[in-house]
């Protein structure tokens, strides 16, 4: 597919900070996006994995969950452009379209 670099707004060649692009009229900013989050979660399929598949510990290896889409997906490019997309990927990978969210916890 066409790689989608460019957008009306001018060439995407990097992650950009959150609410950088408006959401639609009637829905908020989109969530995604921008780069593949990457939580702890390990990756097994299918998913849901059966309850004797969780039970298993992880080995250090086996790769780790990336979910949502990054600046390279769009509709002609990547086909996992979407909050609920899910795959793969091994924990020793670098790239610039990985992510993860930080939270901040009052202390109470």
């Amino acid at each position: 597919g066409i790689s989608p670099f460019q957008t009306p707004g001018g060439w995407l060649r990097a992650a950009r900070p959150g609410r950088v692009f408006r959401g639609e009229r009637v829905r908020p900013p989109r969530p995604l996006g921008n780069v593949w989050e990457w939580p702890r979660d390990v990756f097994v399929s299918p998913h849901p994995p059966s309850p004797e598949v969780l039970a298993r510990p992880a080995t250090p290896d086996a790769p780790r969950v990336i979910k949502g889409g990054s600046f390279l997906c769009s509709p002609n490019f990547c086909a996992r452009y979407r909050v609920s997309a899910r795959q793969g990927l091994h924990p020793a990978t670098s790239t610039d379209h990985l992510g993860f969210r930080t939270v901040l916890r009052s202390p109470t």
